[in-house]
C-alpha cells in the first residue's frame, strides 16, 4: 500500500450515486515491485475434463488435484463466458494468496468444484467463492 500522501482519490458521479476509485500516479507505478512469480497458471487434464488453476504456488491445490489422477502443466488457457470458477483465499493469513480454479471442459464440474472448495476450506483454512465468468456489460438488469 502506498503512503496516504501519494494516493489520489477520484469520484465519478453515476446515475444512482457515486463511485470512488483509488488512482496511483504513473510516476509511482515504477516504484512498485516487479515480481514475475506472483501468479502462475496451470492447465490440468483428466480424460476429457480440463481446468485452469491460477495461484502464486502449487502447495495448497496440487496434491489435492493431482492426487486424484489429474495431470497439470504450467500454461494458460482461454476462459469462455459462463464457465464455472471458484476463488479461495486464506482466512488467517496477513497476505493475499488466492487460488482460482476455472472449469474449462468436461463433465461433473459441479460435484468436483464443490468437493475441491470443501477440501480447501476444511484442510487449508480457506474461504471460497463460487461464480460464473461474465463479460462487462453482460449482466442481467
Amino acid at each position: 500500500m502506498l503512503p496516504n500522501n501519494m494516493q489520489k482519490i477520484s469520484t465519478f458521479t453515476l446515475f444512482a450515486g457515486s463511485l470512488s476509485i483509488l488512482l496511483t500516479p504513473p510516476a509511482l507505478l515504477a516504484q512498485l515491485p516487479d515480481e514475475p512469480d506472483q501468479l502462475y497458471s496451470w492447465v490440468c487434464l483428466q480424460g476429457s475434463d480440463q481446468i485452469l488453476v491460477e495461484a502464486k504456488d502449487d502447495k495448497a491445490w496440487k496434491p489435492m488435484i493431482e492426487g486424484t489422477g489429474w495431470t497439470c502443466a504450467e500454461k494458460t488457457a482461454d476462459v469462455g463466458v459462463g464457465t464455472i470458477k471458484f476463488t479461495c483465499e486464506p482466512i488467517n493469513e496477513d497476505f493475499l494468496s488466492l487460488i482460482t480454479v476455472t472449469w474449462l471442459n468436461g463433465q461433473d464440474e459441479k460435484r468436483l468444484m464443490g468437493q475441491w472448495t470443501h477440501q480447501l476450506a476444511t484442510e487449508q483454512s480457506m474461504q471460497c467463492t463460487l461464480a460464473k465468468t461474465e463479460l462487462w456489460g453482460s449482466f442481467d438488469q
